[in-house]
C-alpha cells in the first residue's frame, strides 16, 4: 500500500513538474514574442532562404555548363516561380496575408497548368472562387492573420473587430464614400479591380487600423487632413505609395495601415 502510494506521488510530481516546465516554456515564448526575437529569427529565415534559392539556381547553372547534369531552367511555367517563391517567402517571415496566400495559390495552379495536370479551362474557373474563399477565410480569422505594425496595434484590435468595415472589389470598379459619421476602421480588398475609398468627410476622434490588400489591383485611399498616416506590409512585384503630408501634432488620431501588394498597387493621398 506503501509503496503504492509512493508510485501516486511521484507521479503527482512528474505532472506537477511537466505543468511547471509548460508554463516557464510559454512564459519564455511570450517574452521572445514582447522583445521582437522570434520576429527577427523570421527575417533572418527569411533571408537565409532567398540566399539558398540563388545559391542552389547558381550551382544548377555551373553544373549545366561542366555538364554534371542536363537540368534546365525553362521548363513550362517556370516563370510562375517568380510569383510562388516571393509570396512563399514572404508568408514565412510576414505571416499570412491575404494578398500573399493569393498570390501562392495563383502562381501554384498557373503551374499545375502549365504542367498539364489540371485543364487550362479548368483553371480559369478556378481561380475565380477560390480567391472570393481565401478572402472570406481572411476575413473570418483576420485575428489570426493579423500582424502588428507597432506596439500599441493590438489596443486597436477589439474597437476594430466589433466596429470596422469590409470593402472588397474583384474584377470591378468600385468607389465608396464615407458619410460623415464615426470611423472605426476598415479592411479593403480588391483582386483584378478597383477599389476607391474616400474618407475625407469621415469623423476620426481615435487611432484606426485599416487592413489594405491589393492583388492584380488597386485600392485608392483618400483620407482626412486631421489625422496622421502610419504604414506596415510587404510589397511582392507590386507598389505602395503614401502621398499624405504629415505634420506631426499630438493631439491628431493616428491611421495604422497594414497593407499587402501582389501585383498591385496602394496608394494612400
Amino acid at each position: 500500500m506503501c509503496e503504492l502510494c509512493l508510485k501516486i506521488h511521484d507521479n503527482n510530481k512528474a505532472r506537477n513538474y511537466d505543468k511547471c516546465n509548460l508554463f516557464i516554456t510559454v512564459k519564455y515564448v511570450t517574452l521572445l514574442l514582447e522583445r521582437g526575437v522570434i520576429v527577427g529569427m523570421r527575417k533572418r529565415l527569411s533571408s537565409s532562404l532567398w540566399g539558398l534559392f540563388f545559391i542552389c539556381i547558381g550551382i544548377l547553372i555551373v553544373g549545366n555548363m561542366l555538364s554534371l547534369w542536363n537540368f534546365t531552367l525553362f521548363f513550362p511555367g517556370w516563370w510562375t516561380l517568380f510569383i510562388i517563391i516571393p509570396c512563399f517567402i514572404h508568408i514565412i517571415s510576414d505571416g499570412i496575408h491575404i494578398g500573399s496566400v493569393i498570390g501562392l495559390t495563383i502562381g501554384i495552379l498557373l503551374l499545375l497548368m502549365r504542367q498539364d495536370v489540371i485543364d487550362t479551362a479548368l483553371t480559369g474557373k478556378l481561380i475565380i472562387p477560390i480567391i472570393l474563399i481565401i478572402i472570406g477565410l481572411g476575413i473570418i480569422f483576420r485575428n489570426m492573420a493579423r500582424t502588428s505594425i507597432n506596439k500599441n496595434f493590438h489596443d486597436f484590435e477589439i474597437h476594430y473587430d466589433k466596429n470596422a468595415s469590409n470593402y472588397t472589389t474583384v474584377f470591378q470598379s468600385r468607389k465608396i464614400f464615407i458619410p460623415r459619421e464615426n470611423f472605426y476602421g476598415a479592411t479593403l480588398s480588391s483582386v483584378f479591380g478597383e477599389l476607391q475609398v474616400d474618407l475625407s468627410g469621415a469623423i476620426i476622434t481615435q487611432d484606426v487600423v485599416i487592413h489594405c490588400s491589393s492583388v492584380f489591383g488597386e485600392v485608392q485611399l483618400l483620407v482626412p487632413s486631421n489625422v496622421h498616416v502610419k504604414t506596415s506590409g510587404s510589397q511582392i512585384l507590386g507598389s505602395m505609395r503614401n502621398n499624405t503630408k504629415q505634420i506631426y501634432d499630438s493631439g491628431k488620431p493616428t491611421i495604422y495601415i497594414d497593407y499587402s501588394a501582389v501585383f498591385g498597387e496602394i496608394i494612400i493621398r
